[in-house]
């Protein structure tokens, strides 16, 4: 005796995303490691992810698409869903599209200091410089209390474990959105200890989950604060979040006053510019000093770039 199966009926919006700036989509997603977090998914043309609001989850894709003005690029963006999406909710996961490629940030002083710096001075002529995040800060809270103090193997599994407390896609069930502080708060310590095997950082994200769902922390406030200063320490208010945490923060959130110092920046740091000792903070803060407020950026990309790895990501060619 066969079965039949219904298969959801796919609805489908289509939109395109202007970039004012030279941009690459491949250079974006490849700028470091966040695209291998969940729900992000990258073929090596198109970003995908799923995305929950009102009750519905859709999946969203982007991909880059050729534009006949030169320097501009221009993203096609779709929205999949079993339900059509109303006006309101297609207009929020336009938002979080731009926001998790940060297509509003200015890059104007980077990309002239980069100009100035012949190691650098591809970055802006092949639209570097911005680096992907979540669509929330919950979100880039939630992962970058739990890759502290591990090996980026090791988070990545964590992280992939508390992407699949998230709401699946009905029209592509092998995506889930990233799950909000209820959906974290319902697994409780069992899960978040027994199975994501996240160690001590299980307390701080249940405080964060709480603190968040109960209104105790208001993260769009923290988002919106302009002060760099005032943004660090209410992100180290937040427990679980350290100077490291905060550095790659600050960057998502369009602050490179603070250098992301981990062990392999620092590695190359020593190496390059160091004559191989380990330089403390204050010494990179002096070394990069000259670039301002965007000294983080630089110093990022002077590593990126340096190491090989934008070669080897393919986003730098030969």
């Amino acid at each position: 005796m066969s079965r039949w199966y219904l298969s959801p009926v796919i609805h489908i919006c289509r939109r395109r995303l202007s970039v004012p700036e030279p941009f690459s989509l491949r250079g974006t997603v490849l700028g470091y490691g966040y695209h291998e977090l969940p729900p992000f998914s990258w073929d090596g043309s198109v970003l995908r992810r799923a995305e929950s609001l009102d009750g519905q989850v859709a999946l969203i894709s982007v991909r880059e698409q050729p534009s006949r003005a030169p320097r501009r690029a221009v993203l096609a963006l779709s929205f999949r869903s079993d339900s059509p999406l109303g006006s309101d909710a297609r207009a929020e996961l336009r938002a979080r599209a731009r926001r998790m490629l940060r297509l509003d940030h200015d890059l104007g002083e980077f990309y002239a200091l980069c100009r100035r710096d012949p190691k650098l001075r591809r970055v802006p002529r092949l639209g570097l410089g911005r680096l992907l995040r979540g669509t929330s800060l919950f979100e880039d809270l939630v992962k970058a209390i739990a890759w502290t103090n591990t090996t980026w193997l090791q988070a990545v599994r964590m992280i992939r474990r508390l992407g699949d407390l998230g709401e699946a896609c009905p029209v592509a069930p092998a995506f889930r959105s990233w799950p909000g502080p209820a959906r974290i708060l319902e697994a409780g310590p069992g899960y978040l200890k027994g199975e994501a095997r996240l160690g001590y950082r299980a307390a701080y994200i249940l405080e964060l989950a709480e603190r968040v769902a109960s209104g105790g922390l208001d993260l769009e406030k923290v988002e919106g604060l302009q002060d760099s200063d005032e943004l660090a320490k209410a992100l180290l208010a937040i427990k679980g979040v350290g100077p490291a945490s905060v550095a790659y923060l600050h960057a998502m959130l369009g602050h490179y006053t603070r250098p992301i110092l981990d062990s392999a920046t620092l590695a190359y740091l020593a190496k390059v510019h160091f004559r191989g000792r380990r330089p403390t903070a204050k010494q990179v803060e002096r070394r990069f000093s000259a670039y301002g407020r965007w000294r983080g950026l630089i110093l990022w990309f002077d590593y990126w770039v340096g190491s090989g790895l934008a070669k080897r990501y393919g986003v730098w060619g030969e």
